[in-house]
């Protein structure tokens, strides 16, 4: 399975993984999405990832923390 990996630029402290190599099913309120060139996409070889799992599972899965107000 190919993961690829995004940056929110809204919020740099989110990430995102999805099987959609132009990040087009990202959250777009999180947008816009840059996608990382290295590494950019994870290959994944345990059945039991919770990143693929979530993937597979919602179509995408977001990682970090939110920012809130300064």
């Amino acid at each position: 399975m190919r993961i690829y990996v995004f940056v929110s630029q809204t919020d740099p402290e989110i990430i995102g993984f999805t099987l959609d190599e132009a990040g087009d099913n990202l959250p777009r309120g999180l947008g816009p999405w840059s996608r990382e060139e290295i590494p950019g996409i994870m290959v994944i070889t345990q059945a039991d990832d919770s990143i693929s799992n979530a993937v597979e599972r919602d179509g995408f899965c977001l990682v970090g923390e939110q920012s809130g107000p300064d």
